[in-house]
C-alpha cells in the first residue's frame, strides 16, 4: 500500500487554539474552526488553512499541518473524545497525504504495471531469490532464521458490554455459549456499543431541501413517522448518557422561540401549528422529538452539519400542520455548525394544499372583518383556487387548475402580509 511520508521534507507543528465557547460549548466544537496561533497562516482556522495549501499544493506546509493535526488528535480533549470530531481530523491528515506524495511499497516496485514505482533490478533479486536457506522477506532475499515455532496466541473475544446496548455481547446469536449466567468473560475486549432511542410520534415529519417536502422529496433517513421513528447510534463512551434528550431540550427552545416568529396565514380554525394563539407543548414536544432524531440519524451517518433547510409536517389524515424553514449559523469561514432558528413560512404551494382541508369552515373571529382583504388575496394568488364567501365569510373553492400552477410564485400581496 502506497504511504505518505514527510521525513525529507522540511516542516514543523504549529500551535493552536480551540474555537471560541467550545468545549463549554459542545455545538461550537469544530476541527475544521480550530484557530492557528503562529506558522504563515495564523490566525486562519484549519479547514481556511486546508483551503489555502489545497490551492498551493505546498508540500511543507501540507506536511507542518499533518503533524499539527496529529498533536490536535492526541492533546485536544473534546476532540480525543468525540468519534465524529477525530473522524475529520483523520479525514483531513489524509486528504494531505495527496499533496504530499506517496512513497512506493514492495509491492507497487515489483508490479510492472506500476509504472511510476516498478523496479525492474529488484524484480530480478525477487527472481533469483531460490535457495533454500534464504526466503523474500522486507522486500530482501534474507538468509531463514532458525528457532522455535512461535506460541498460538488465543485473542480474547471482543464486544459490547452494555447490558442496555442493542448489541450486547450475551445478546448476540452466534456465540450463546459464551455468557455465562448472562455475564461475559472477564477478559473480554470492549468495543463501541449501539443504542436505540425510540419517541412516541403521532403525526409525519418530512426534512428536505425544497419549498415544500413531500414523500417523494424525502429520503428515508429523513423522515419520522408513528411507525419510523427511532435513530441507532453508537457511542464509544464519548458522549454523555442522555445526550439526544438534552440535545432535544434544546431543539425544543428553537421551536417555541419559532411561536413568536410565525409566519402563516391564519383564515380558518388552524390545524397543528396553523394557530395564532401559544402551540400546545405536547405538539412542541414531539416536534424536538423528531427533529432530534433526524438530526441524530444524519450526524451518525458522516453529516457534521445539519443537511436540510425545510420541514413539512402533515398529520396522520393527511392534513397539513405546517411547514419551517430551518436556519442554520454560519462562522465568519462559511461553515454551518448549528441550528440558529426556525421559521414557520407560508407559501402558494402550503396554502393551496391546506385549504382543500377547510372548504366550509368560517374565518377566524378575528379575520371576519377583513373577509373583504382575505378574498382579495386569495383571489389575486396564482396557484390558489380557493376564495372567501363575502356573505357568510367561509372558505370556498372556486375552480380546478392545474398542477403547473402550484408551482408558481406567491404574489407580493402574501409577501407583504407574512412580514
Amino acid at each position: 500500500m502506497a504511504i505518505c511520508n514527510c521525513s525529507n521534507i522540511t516542516h514543523t507543528d504549529w500551535g493552536w487554539n480551540s474555537p471560541s465557547g467550545c468545549p463549554a460549548d459542545p455545538a461550537l466544537c469544530s476541527v475544521d474552526k480550530i484557530v492557528l496561533t503562529d506558522g504563515p497562516f495564523s490566525p486562519a482556522t484549519i479547514g481556511a488553512t486546508y483551503a489555502t495549501i489545497k490551492g498551493s499544493q505546498k508540500k511543507e506546509d501540507a506536511c507542518s499541518l499533518r503533524k499539527t493535526l496529529k498533536d490536535i488528535l492526541n492533546n485536544s480533549s473534546w476532540v480525543k473524545a468525540t468519534a465524529i470530531h477525530r473522524k475529520r481530523a483523520s479525514k483531513l491528515r489524509s486528504l494531505l497525504c495527496d499533496i504530499v506524495g506517496i512513497n512506493c511499497d514492495c509491492a507497487s516496485k515489483l508490479d510492472p504495471a506500476n509504472t511510476a514505482c516498478y523496479d525492474a533490478n529488484l524484480a530480478d533479486k525477487k527472481t533469483n531469490c531460490t535457495d533454500p536457506d534464504y526466503e523474500w522477506k522486507g522486500c530482501k532475499c534474507r538468509k531463514k532464521q532458525q528457532g522455535k515455532a512461535k506460541p498460538v496466541i488465543i485473542e480474547p473475544p471482543a464486544g459490547c458490554l452494555d447490558p442496555l446496548a442493542i448489541d450486547y455481547i450475551c445478546l448476540a446469536t452466534e456465540q450463546p455459549k459464551l455468557c455465562v449466567d448472562g455475564k461475559p468473560p472477564a477478559n473480554t475486549k470492549s468495543i463501541p456499543c449501539k443504542y436505540k432511542k425510540e419517541y412516541p410520534i403521532k403525526n409525519t415529519y418530512l426534512f428536505c431541501n425544497k419549498k415544500f417536502c413531500t414523500n417523494a422529496d424525502t429520503l428515508d433517513i429523513a423522515r419520522v413517522t408513528p411507525t419510523n421513528n427511532s435513530v441507532i447510534y453508537e457511542n464509544d463512551g464519548s458522549l454523555p448518557k442522555g445526550y439526544i434528550d438534552t440535545l432535544k431540550n434544546g431543539v425544543k427552545k428553537v421551536i417555541q422561540k419559532a411561536n413568536n416568529g410565525k409566519k402563516f396565514l391564519f383564515l380558518a380554525d388552524g390545524v397543528g401549528f396553523y394557530i395564532p394563539e401559544t402551540w400546545p407543548d405536547a405538539l412542541v414536544e414531539e416536534f424536538a422529538s423528531a427533529f432530534a432524531i433526524v438530526i441524530f440519524r444524519t450526524w451518525f451517518a458522516g453529516n457534521p452539519t445539519f443537511p436540510y433547510n425545510t420541514v413539512t409536517i402533515q398529520s396522520r389524515d393527511a392534513k397539513l400542520m405546517g411547514v419551517f424553514k430551518i436556519q442554520p449559523v454560519s462562522d465568519r469561514n462559511g461553515y454551518e455548525d448549528s441550528i440558529n432558528e426556525i421559521v414557520g413560512t407560508e407559501n402558494s404551494i402550503s396554502l393551496q394544499y391546506r385549504l382543500k382541508f377547510r372548504v366550509g369552515y368560517k374565518l377566524h373571529p378575528k379575520l371576519i372583518s377583513s373577509k373583504q382583504q382575505m378574498k382579495n388575496i386569495l383571489d389575486n394568488m396564482s396557484g390558489v383556487d380557493y376564495s372567501i364567501n363575502l356573505d357568510d365569510a367561509t372558505i370556498i373553492k372556486e375552480s380546478e387548475v392545474g398542477l403547473i400552477n402550484l408551482l408558481k410564485e406567491e404574489p407580493i400581496g402574501l409577501a407583504k402580509l407574512l412580514k
